[in-house]
């Protein structure tokens, strides 16, 4: 998945939904470096820390760590 499909996916009023049961907690943990518990080895390994942080203002409007 792309930044921009991830944005796509997690604005949608679905993903909103998803997002708030706790795959916002996966985006933070990723923002700050961390693995999410192997989801970003396995969906999101070329992503950097900003990608991710990217994602959460795109979706929150704002980020903070």
């Amino acid at each position: 998945m792309t930044v921009q499909e991830a944005i796509a996916v997690y604005t949608t009023e679905e993903g909103k939904k998803r997002w708030v049961r706790g795959v916002d907690n996966d985006y933070y943990d990723m923002a700050a470096g961390g693995d999410a518990c192997g989801v970003r080895q396995q969906y999101y390994p070329g992503w950097s820390n900003q990608d991710f942080i990217e994602v959460i203002v795109a979706v929150e409007g704002s980020y903070e760590p």
